[in-house]
């Protein structure tokens, strides 16, 4: 799908946050080798946003829509799962983009306040058409950063849907942060497929809402070998149930 440049609107349906420029590295290996013993440096907290929509004329936001915060993984640019999430989505979704530069292009994040304030921002952009249900979906590195966001901003968010990361949050931690619902999915040929699915076999045994989602035959990605099985991860976690659109 196409992303254009665009205004802000309180009617934008579906969007694109990003602060700054870069090449799409798309969180490949020869990436990740790049930034090994480089320096990285901050994006400028000067830029200003840049939003990008699909489509022409998206449909107007309901105010108690789910307003949904995507974080890319390692080196990579939100435009491409952006790209991916839009379509899936029924409310407001914002693409934010990490906050530190990778060497071979596109953005990593950091772990640490930068970040948690880039999310903020990110939020408050999806709240522009009403304060309905917030979600928070991460891929990879950005998994690991939503969950730590969650926990950092409790009652903040009430569904999270991560993908491809080693991550085992418990009912305790997940309760404290007031998510009632956690979305886990990955890959057959990912490897932390094991891992996730262990974690919400886990929380269901201790009566907590998660559930995994195989995206099917493929490695680390958030594109499955069918677009339903990603589409089926965003509606659970953002409805908890596959009814529906």
């Amino acid at each position: 799908m196409k992303i254009k440049a665009c205004g802000v609107a309180a009617a934008t349906a579906l969007f694109c946050l990003t602060l700054g420029g870069g090449a799409d590295a798309g969180g490949k290996e020869d990436a990740l080798r790049a930034t090994r013993g480089a320096q990285l440096r901050p994006l400028p907290a000067r830029l200003g946003l840049q939003l990008a929509r699909h489509g022409e004329s998206p449909p107007p936001v309901s105010a108690s829509a789910t307003k949904m915060v995507l974080l890319h993984g390692i080196c990579g640019e939100p435009s491409n799962s952006c790209a991916v999430f839009a379509p899936l989505t029924s409310g407001s979704l914002v693409c934010a983009r990490a906050d530190l530069e990778c060497p071979a292009g596109g953005a990593m994040w950091s772990g640490g306040r930068g970040a948690l304030e880039r999310i903020e921002r990110a939020m408050e952009n999806a709240e522009g058409d009403g304060a309905g249900p917030r979600m928070l979906i991460g891929f990879s590195q950005g998994a690991y950063v939503a969950l730590r966001a969650a926990k950092a901003s409790p009652q903040r968010f009430v569904s999270l849907l991560l993908i491809g990361a080693f991550v085992a949050p418990t009912r305790a931690e997940l309760e404290t942060a007031g998510v009632v619902r956690l979305g886990l999915a990955a890959g057959d040929h990912d490897a932390a497929a094991a891992t996730m699915r262990e974690t919400a076999k886990t929380l269901q045994a201790a009566g907590y809402a998660a559930t995994f989602t195989s995206l099917g035959r493929v490695g680390h990605s958030y594109v499955g070998d069918d677009p339903q099985k990603l589409a089926r991860a965003v509606r659970w976690t953002r409805d908890g149930t596959l009814e529906g659109s």
